[in-house]
């Protein structure tokens, strides 16, 4: 438990980001995803981009560490903020920004008992799923899908934007629109009052991911920040 909490790199406050790249990998995508890195993450405005790398679960330990660790090299944190999807383990040995939980998985409040630092997100796809982490000890949420896409079909129907927007502004800076969004309609989620938008596709599938970045970033830091809140009482 004590090294656990002597590796997770501190976090200065809650997540201060506003775009979201959810680099997922497996082994057939390992080295393509990292050459999207290398050529997109230098356009990244200082503050503005955090990283989820998300691995296949059952990855042993040891390969973990060591694309989590070329990751941490082109991430250079606290410069781009470095989170992994739901391996404490992993966050803890390398000193990563914090942790991100599937929905599924460990709670905020469990996690938040094993790294007293770093950040927590947690994957929600719902209203009560955002009350519900956010009152176990999450910093903040993606909440989604809010559009068709193929990948989160499994959840059910889109919530769809006023959904979206229900959660965004009871929840003021914490929650983040993830399904369908891209720079064709990442405006309308930053005017339901998203902290910002997290994305898979809109990066990793972009012909020049640099251009498609730059796009995203113009997009919400043209859009109003919303301010931190806690979860009502």
């Amino acid at each position: 438990m004590e090294k656990l909490e002597h590796h997770i790199t501190p976090a200065p406050g809650r997540a201060g980001f506003r775009l979201y790249w959810i680099a997922e990998t497996d082994a057939s995508r390992h080295g393509e995803l990292l050459e999207t890195a290398r050529r997109a993450l230098p356009a990244a405005p200082p503050g503005v981009l955090a990283v989820q790398l998300r691995p296949p679960r059952d990855m042993d330990i040891r390969p973990l560490l060591a694309l989590a660790g070329r990751w941490l090299e082109i991430c250079d944190p606290p410069r781009i903020p470095l989170l992994i999807n739901g391996r404490v383990d992993a966050a803890a040995a390398l000193g990563l920004s914090g942790v991100h939980l599937p929905a599924s998985g460990m709670t905020p409040g469990d996690a938040r008992r094993l790294i007293r630092a770093g950040m927590i997100g947690a994957s929600c796809h719902s209203g009560p799923d955002v009350d519900r982490a956010l009152e176990q000890g999450a910093d903040f949420v993606v909440l989604g899908p809010v559009y068709d896409t193929p990948s989160k079909r499994v959840y059910g129907p889109p919530l769809g934007v006023k959904a979206f927007a229900d959660s965004a502004r009871r929840y003021p800076g914490r929650v983040f629109a993830l399904g369908g969004v891209d720079a064709s309609n990442a405006r309308e989620v930053m005017a339901a009052g998203a902290r910002g938008i997290a994305f898979i596709r809109a990066l990793s599938n972009a012909s020049d991911p640099a251009a498609a970045l730059e796009r995203l970033a113009k997009i919400v830091l043209d859009s109003p920040s919303p301010s931190f809140a806690v979860p009502p009482e």
